[in-house]
């Protein structure tokens, strides 16, 4: 069998369910799920919740709790507990939305504790198509492993968001 094709298809989907409590304070909710092989196993699911502050235009300080179980076909069941601070800088230039996402982590995977460092630089644009406002995107983010005091891990994403409805 040809190892490429073991794993050729994937589906990554993520939903962000937000709950304006006040013009400062919001409540977030993300599900995500992880499908692989030609997207016939569950692979990966995880659960984000928490809280967002709005401080400033330019500046949204957060702290969630995430949930994730990883469940790889013949590997062993990997739970996952997380807590993390961010703090997002945003602004807008030349018609672009910016932002610099730090992002702090204290994991607990199988009982082993560690911590990490995050930084995602996202520059994004709205635009219409078909009568929706879509999102356009692209990020990058690396990872800074305390653990073992080293960059471990870069990020490049393209993608693009649109509501689903006002609400």
């Amino acid at each position: 069998q040809n190892s490429s094709a073991q794993d050729d298809w994937q589906l990554w989907s993520e939903n962000d369910i937000n709950y304006k409590i006040n013009d400062q304070w919001s409540f977030h909710w993300k599900p995500k799920w992880v499908v692989k092989e030609d997207m016939s196993d569950l692979d990966y699911w995880e659960m984000v919740q928490g809280f967002k502050y709005k401080a400033h235009k330019h500046l949204d300080l957060g702290i969630y709790h995430l949930y994730a179980q990883d469940d790889q076909p013949g590997a062993t069941e990997s739970k996952e507990h997380r807590l993390r601070t961010e703090a997002t800088v945003k602004t807008n230039w030349k018609g672009l939305k910016w932002e610099d996402r730090n992002r702090y982590e204290f994991r607990t995977i199988d009982g082993r504790s560690k911590s990490r460092y995050r930084n995602r630089i996202k520059v994004s644009k709205k635009f219409n198509l078909w009568d929706m406002e879509i999102k356009g995107y692209v990020s990058n983010e690396f990872f800074i492993d305390f653990e073992v005091d080293d960059f471990n891990q870069n990020r490049g994403v393209i993608g693009f968001e649109r509501k689903l409805n006002t609400n």
